[in-house]
């Protein structure tokens, strides 16, 4: 994601699905969605160079945006302050960089509400793992999925 607009509303709905994203997988050592930056080629480099501008467009240091998301990022992180803002910026940047998985804002909101039925339907049920039926029923739009 590139488009600062885009940007901004994905970082508003970040704040209202908070549990969408396991923040601390997105460090710089990397994870399965995210490769670690020390070992990025050039055209991933142009990429996360690309959206991390376009983050910092979209959410000015003390602005309202920044205000709003940095309690909810500490929340998740479970951190004792506010985490500093190039930390948010980069975390950010890290989970919206891929265009092919995330290329707007609707698709995180789809993603964040499917999370959310996926979450809500593991609590319901108890499970602490999910197996391929348990998708179809959420995937489905089963009634009792949905939240």
């Amino acid at each position: 994601m590139k488009n600062p607009n885009e940007i901004e509303k994905s970082i508003k709905l970040l704040t209202n699905y908070p549990h969408t994203f396991e923040y601390v997988e997105f460090g710089d050592r990397g994870n399965s969605c995210a490769g670690r930056l020390d070992k990025m080629n050039a055209i991933e480099n142009c990429n996360y160079a690309l959206t991390y501008a376009a983050v910092l467009q979209a959410m000015p240091k003390y602005s309202e945006l920044h205000k709003e998301f940095a309690p909810v990022l500490a929340n998740e992180l479970k951190l004792k302050q506010y985490p500093r803002y190039d930390y948010m910026v980069k975390l950010i940047t890290r989970i919206l960089e891929d265009d092919s998985q995330l290329p707007n804002s609707v698709a995180l909101d789809e993603l964040c509400r499917y999370a959310r039925r996926v979450q809500e339907y593991m609590k319901r049920t108890g499970k602490t793992q999910i197996d391929v039926k348990d998708l179809e029923i959420i995937r489905g739009g089963n009634n009792d999925a949905e939240t």
